[in-house]
């Protein structure tokens, strides 16, 4: 092969010369193939650590929240604990006054009501301040008339309780001679309702002492109540 006669023709120090910058702009070409190269890792490492230091702030961000979120719930479930014990031992406080208010009554010898008697059929002229007598199947009013007349005597303290605190809907006392007393007046109770059947008045009679019911739907339309 014939070298051109352009090279031919060029001296020594300028072929050396070229052959020198030859091998620079080759070394320079693979340098620039290297610097990308590696620039390109560089860029693909970093947004790989990027994402991964995204990914644990956002998994550490989640735990924390869900940490606070639970022992804000927690203290919150506690403070209401709290609470509802209070207000447990306020109405048990009452029901035991009422509860030895009804022994004094049951004591005392048989008369007339001390107040007018309403069934669910007579609706008084304020039902707030009455109470209404509901029997059960088979049990006729003048069979427990002694007995209406001694819960009559009851309003004397079930209305002022009701009034005195208002977490209190209703009051109610169930006989075994098949009476259910209820304070204020309603008209909403079935007419098949028997007291003896019910859970809290079974486990009072065998209790002999104050008992608190599981929560229960009450059957004269006030929701959920213990």
């Amino acid at each position: 092969m014939k070298c051109p006669r352009i090279w031919q023709r060029m001296s020594v120090r300028a072929k050396i010369l070229i052959v020198f910058l030859s091998l620079t702009m080759a070394a320079l070409g693979i340098a620039g193939i290297l610097a990308f190269s590696t620039m390109g890792a560089m860029g693909s490492y970093a947004l790989d650590s990027s994402s991964t230091l995204g990914d644990r702030a956002v998994a550490d961000s989640t735990t924390a929240l869900a940490g606070n979120a639970e022992s804000s719930l927690l203290r919150l479930a506690r403070d209401q604990a709290d609470i509802s014990n209070v207000v447990f031992q306020q109405v048990a406080a009452d029901m035991d006054t009422l509860a030895a208010y009804a022994e004094t009554v049951q004591d005392r010898p048989a008369g007339e009501p001390a107040r007018p008697l309403y069934s669910q059929a007579e609706r008084p002229d304020d039902p707030k301040t009455s109470s209404v007598y509901i029997l059960a199947p088979g049990v006729s009013r003048d069979a427990v008339l002694s007995d209406l007349a001694a819960l009559s005597s009851a309003d004397e303290l079930l209305h002022p309780l009701l009034v005195s605190d208002p977490r209190l809907t209703q009051i109610y006392i169930g006989t075994g001679s098949g009476i259910l007393w209820v304070a204020p007046w309603l008209d909403s109770v079935p007419s098949t309702y028997d007291p003896r059947d019910r859970d809290w008045f079974t486990k009072a009679q065998d209790a002999g002492t104050l008992v608190w019911s599981e929560p229960y739907v009450d059957a004269g339309g006030k929701g959920l109540m213990v």
